[in-house]
């Protein structure tokens, strides 16, 4: 071992003292040991060096365990000569790892304890018994052997000596005279003496040969020979193999005397027969026969084999192996394998289980069937709709590998579904899409918009030439925000503002009644803006009295502005001229037959106009009846949202007009602009006039404050 280095330093004549083994703190002076060597013995170690100290060192000792915190340590004395130190301990078990310190006694409070460092005995002599003596004929005898420890390191020779005459048992080899045995190992072995002299006492002792050296046994056998060889005749039972069993009744007999030999199988053998010269003789474990002459019987055994089995459960989650027919005590090993989409679980026998491990291995001692478990891969399918207002999908949600997964996409008002994606691919155009589940997913359902942001789906046909429209979902208003005023449909069709912020000269007043063709566009006229009102019709759009909102005069019209929740982009929408309002009404022909109906929708009376697409059951009364009331047909709200306006009906709310800053008539009369204006009446316009009894078409002072209910043509 090379030399190491211990240090303690001192400080005056106080000395700071570990209980652990370190170092004392630095500034003190230093004890060292300037060499060392360990020498490792079999059983025990020799260790001698010197040290460096100036000062005192009363009594030096060894701790030695084989934990390397050296808790339950051992002190043994080391002999300290001047400032050299010697010691030679024993009592240690053969190739065995063992920790060590020195413990240092300077005379004061606390002992120095050094590093701890380690050392390993070397490998011992084997050991070895003579168990017994066999008597097989009048001139042999066979020494039943056992190896019981290798010491350490593997066994070269193993085998008996012997000698004539009852010797000793402290006699070191018995002389001479040696028998090997032909194998090497630990346990037992036999070894055959044969022509022996008759009537003669031998000595025969055990031994075992390692790398260390030679050991012998303990025991010293001995036995005799026969006086008178032909007076006795020998029975020697043997096995085969030996460890399969063990074979009684055997030994001298005289002629004509009964003997019954008994074979008796070793755990996991099964006798099989007696056999003498390679002739079976008997398949008795208990063979008794008359003695006639010297016999050598071997009881033969077989070793037992076992099936063993296994499968998986179930059948699609994996793969097994190493199932088949083994040796009683030989290890098998069984594998699961899982397939794709699946995760091993465990191993179970008779339902117990016996191994989580993938690899199971074991010791066979029986027949036995294994089932590897396997449990499906759980993975998560994830539906979206885009654009999210475009419809609705199912099937999100935690599904196992192997699974049938169904996802649905249905389409809302004014969409169609077009097709699943997944990571901007298309995987499938049916808007019911199923599939096995073996991943994670994240799926798209993509809907195409069939009518424009801000439209009610129902087609309306406008004229002769077959030009449709599609109606927005509410009255135009006019938002007046502080900061930026803004265009918008009101939320549901039967929404109307009435008398809030109309009578008020504020420009940024909220209003749904407004003067012809108050867009706000510039048209020359004094009064164009929304928030424009007067009692005089004069000074509302021009020049001229015979200019409708069309052509050069468009942007008059209100659809001029982008309408925030109806598509937010100028130019998108119109109003329907007086022609086109009049065939709407009473001139189209629908497969419905069915054109419009007076009604109260959610407590507000209006009107109803029924699309050329029309295929609702819901039953409506007194239709195309412009007498009718408005109580002909009362309609809660559920009922519109899920029974008409789903299947593209229309309501125009009446909400009164607009006079200068006052607004009359307000839920019993509604009025609403057309594009057209009125040729023979100077500054008047044509426009609806709906009342309870009452319904037609007329003319209106471009002051006045109506509807306006604006239209998307279709291309």
């Amino acid at each position: 071992m090379k030399n190491k280095i211990y240090t303690i330093f001192l400080l005056g004549l106080s000395v700071l003292l570990l209980s652990t083994c370190k170092n004392p703190e630095i500034g003190y002076e230093t004890f060292a040991i300037t060499d060392e060597n360990v020498e490792p013995e079999v059983y025990g170690v020799k260790v001698n060096g010197s040290f460096s100290f100036s000062g005192n060192v009363q009594e030096m000792k060894m701790k030695i365990a084989t934990d390397e915190s050296l808790t339950d340590a051992t002190d043994y004395s080391i002999i300290i000569d001047n400032q050299t130190f010697s010691g030679e301990i024993d009592g240690l078990e053969p190739n065995t790892t063992y920790y060590y310190c020195y413990d240092i006694d300077f005379g004061w409070k606390d002992d120095y304890l050094t590093d701890i460092n380690s050392f390993t005995t070397l490998k011992g002599l084997p050991t070895v018994k003579t168990l017994e003596t066999i008597a097989l004929y009048d001139a042999s005898f066979r020494i039943k052997c056992k190896v019981t420890s290798d010491g350490g390191s593997e066994i070269m020779e193993r085998g008996i000596y012997w000698c004539i005459g009852n010797t000793d048992d402290n006699h070191p080899n018995l002389g001479d005279n040696k028998i090997i045995h032909d194998e090497n190992g630990v346990g037992e072995y036999f070894c055959l003496m044969d022509n022996l002299e008759p009537n003669t006492t031998y000595s025969v002792k055990a031994y075992a040969k390692n790398r260390i050296g030679i050991s012998l046994a303990q025991e010293v056998l001995h036995f005799k020979t026969h006086d008178n060889p032909s007076d006795s005749l020998m029975i020697v039972t043997n096995c085969n193999p030996p460890s399969g069993g063990t074979a009684t009744g055997g030994g001298t007999f005289t002629s004509g005397q009964s003997c019954t030999v008994t074979a008796s199988a070793a755990t996991g053998y099964t006798f099989t027969n007696w056999t003498e010269d390679n002739e079976v003789v008997s398949h008795d474990a208990n063979y008794t026969f008359t003695v006639d002459r010297n016999r050598t019987l071997m009881a033969n055994f077989t070793l037992n084999t076992y099936s063993i089995t296994a499968i998986a459960d179930p059948v699609a989650g994996g793969t097994v192996s190493g199932a088949n027919t083994y040796n009683y005590g030989a290890s098998c090993t069984l594998t699961a394998t899982a397939y794709t989409g699946y995760t091993f679980v465990n191993w179970t026998k008779n339902g117990t289980q016996v191994s989580t491990d993938a690899s199971y291995i074991f010791i066979v001692t029986t027949a036995e069937e294994y089932v590897a478990h396997f449990h499906p891969k759980t993975y998560t399918i994830s539906v979206s709709a885009d654009p999210s207002d475009g419809g609705t999908v199912t099937g999100n949600g935690n599904y196992t590998y192997g699974q049938s997964c169904t996802i649905t996409a249905t389409a809302n008002d004014g969409f169609v579904f077009s097709h699943w994606e997944e990571e901007d691919l298309t995987v499938s155009s049916n808007a019911s899409y199923t599939f096995m589940v073996n991943g994670n997913r994240n799926l798209e359902a993509k809907f195409d918009q069939t009518y424009p942001v801000g439209a009610i789906n129902g087609r309306f046909t406008i004229n002769p030439n077959g030009e449709q429209v599609y109606f927005s979902r509410g009255n135009l208003q006019y938002i007046g925000s502080a900061n930026t005023p803004y265009w918008k449909f009101a939320d549901k069709q039967w929404s109307y503002l009435g008398n809030h912020g109309q009578g008020s000269e504020n420009q940024q007043a909220d209003r749904d009644l407004f003067g012809w063709g108050t867009s706000g566009w510039n048209c020359g006229n004094k009064f164009y803006q929304p928030y424009d009102t007067d009692i005089s019709s004069g000074e509302f759009y021009g020049p001229g009295n015979n200019n409708d909102l069309t052509g050069q005069y468009a942007n008059s019209d209100w659809g001029y502005n982008a309408i925030s929740n109806g598509g937010a982009t100028s130019g998108l929408w119109r109003t329907l001229s007086n022609s086109e309002w009049n065939y709407v009404f009473f001139e189209r022909n629908t497969p419905s037959g069915i054109l419009f109906a007076k009604a109260n929708v959610s407590g507000v009376n209006g009107i109803i106009i029924i699309p050329d697409t029309w295929n609702s059951s819901y039953n409506l009364s007194a239709v195309n009846n412009q007498g009718a009331t408005f109580v002909s047909n009362v309609i809660s709200d559920s009922d519109w949202t899920n029974k008409l306006e789903k299947n593209g009906a229309v309501f125009l709310p009446v909400a009164g007009w607009r006079f200068g800053h006052s607004v009359t008539e307000e839920g019993s009369k509604g009025y609403y602009w057309t594009s057209s204006h009125h040729d023979t009446i100077d500054n008047t316009s044509f426009s609806l006039s709906i009342a309870d009894g009452a319904f037609s078409t007329n003319q209106m002072g471009r002051h006045a404050g109506l509807s306006v209910r604006l239209v998307y043509p279709i291309p």
